[in-house]
């Protein structure tokens, strides 16, 4: 568990995250996934999917990864994954995931994502692995000796986050020490490298815990929790063999009274009444009229849900399209990000030039005569009005060396020039002025004025 103050530094940001995400969206990207190891139930959707859903609406660019390679971090087996993941996808569109909106897709679909992790791996020490209080949580649960893939498992993460630079990760507070992790390898690789990676925070859940039907954590193998997949039918089953205590008064007492508490919980969650207003209406109707209420309290909420969700049941081949159309889309990303240019500055103008020239960002970058901020522009007229594109894209991104080397005599061959037209103009050159008026002397009526940056 991080400490208080680390806490609270995250809570100031999150919180200044929701006014920008109300004012400006599309300035954030959000990452955030499940691990398909069975059915989501009411603690996913009432604490992550339904906050996916209204960052998707407010306008932020989301993506969602269904982590199928981390299902062995803490499973000796991989039996069902390919049934698991495609509910989750169903899961997601019933509950308000759009496609259209946002990515979905999955690990193993996308291998040079996973690359990442060789890199970040140099970038952490074993000391800092070995103290993530998250990781130490996970093996307790699991009952499994620490392995490499649950000690880098933060490491993993990380590259979740940052393949696809996200800048926002919706968590909660047991979560924080992942995202601090993921900052640090970010800040790590930015300065080893060149600025690539984004600063990453945490967007803190505003929803309380859902505890199971039980009080313990809602979980997949206590048999406590109502999957979002269940008809209104095996709901009620369910909770009806849910444990409460011989007490007829019902009264909201987690600690003590932990079966009927998390009942109460479900019923408050589903309603948006309190606990405790809940629990003085049942009165002395004891755990029988307790279980009917939660019961139709979570059918009622859910129908709506349920009922689209049984519509992709029935179409299975337009869930794995949205998933097959979700791995192209992030196999775009990682293609992009394996790309040389995009590895520093230099290439990140390269990328720019490349758009606004029209050629393919790779040409400009194998023209980079030594990657140090090099081009040489050719095969393409440079016109005064090019010339004042390439100036706006370099003063809009604050480049400050750019090396353009433009083969005039081949597109001016009566042109009074004997050689090419060079320059060089870096952020410590003081004769960035006297080389643009060469160049706007010597070039005057024959081609554009070369860019110079100040």
């Amino acid at each position: 568990m991080p400490n208080e103050n680390s806490y609270e530094v995250a809570l100031q940001k999150s919180n200044a995250i929701r006014e920008g995400l109300a004012k400006t969206p599309e300035k954030f990207t959000m990452l955030t996934g499940d691990r398909p190891t069975g059915r989501l139930h009411l603690g996913h959707y009432f604490g992550t999917l339904k906050g996916r859903v209204e960052l998707q609406n407010m306008g932020a660019k989301t993506n969602v990864l269904i982590a199928d390679y981390q299902v062995i971090t803490d499973r000796d087996t991989t039996e069902h994954i390919q049934d698991n993941v495609y509910n989750m996808v169903m899961d997601y569109l019933a509950c308000g995931i759009d496609p259209d909106k946002t990515m979905i897709y999955a690990h193993s679909a996308v291998p040079a994502a996973n690359q990442l992790m060789l890199p970040f791996l140099s970038l952490v020490s074993e000391a800092e692995l070995a103290r993530n209080p998250t990781v130490k949580a996970e093996m307790e649960a699991s009952g499994h000796e620490l392995t490499g893939l649950l000690l880098t498992y933060p490491v993993h993460q990380a590259c979740d986050i940052l393949f696809c630079k996200g800048n926002v990760v919706p968590v909660g507070r047991d979560q924080l020490p992942h995202i601090e992790l993921t900052r640090t390898i970010a800040r790590r690789f930015n300065n080893r490298y060149g600025k690539v990676f984004p600063e990453v925070d945490a967007l803190l859940s505003e929803t309380p815990l859902l505890p199971g039907l039980d009080g313990r954590k809602m979980s997949k193998s206590y048999g406590n929790a109502i999957n979002i997949s269940m008809t209104a039918e095996e709901t009620a089953k369910r909770i009806k063999k849910s444990q409460t205590d011989s007490e007829r008064m019902i009264t909201f007492d987690p600690e003590n009274r932990p079966g009927v508490s998390g009942l109460l919980s479900t019923a408050a969650i589903c309603t948006g009444r309190s606990e405790v207003e809940i629990a003085e209406e049942i009165g002395m109707g004891g755990s029988g009229q307790l279980k009917k209420y939660v019961t139709e309290a979570v059918n009622e909420y859910f129908a709506p849900i349920r009922e689209r969700r049984q519509r992709y049941e029935n179409d299975l081949d337009y869930v794995k399209d949205v998933l097959h159309e979700g791995n192209r889309r992030a196999n775009e990303i990682a293609e992009q990000m394996k790309q040389p240019e995009n590895s520093n500055l230099l290439d990140q103008i390269a990328r720019g030039l490349g758009e606004i020239l029209d050629v393919e960002p790779s040409f400009v970058y194998e023209q980079a005569a030594d990657k140090q901020y090099r081009y040489k522009v050719i095969k393409r007229k440079i016109s005064e009005e090019l010339a004042d594109e390439v100036r706006a894209f370099i003063s809009e991104n604050s480049i400050t060396g750019v090396y353009l080397e433009t083969d005039l005599k081949r597109y001016y061959p009566n042109s009074s020039l004997a050689a090419q037209a060079l320059g060089f103009v870096s952020s410590d050159n003081n004769g960035s002025e006297g080389l643009e008026a060469y160049y706007n002397e010597e070039l005057s009526g024959t081609a554009g004025k070369v860019v110079t940056s100040k």
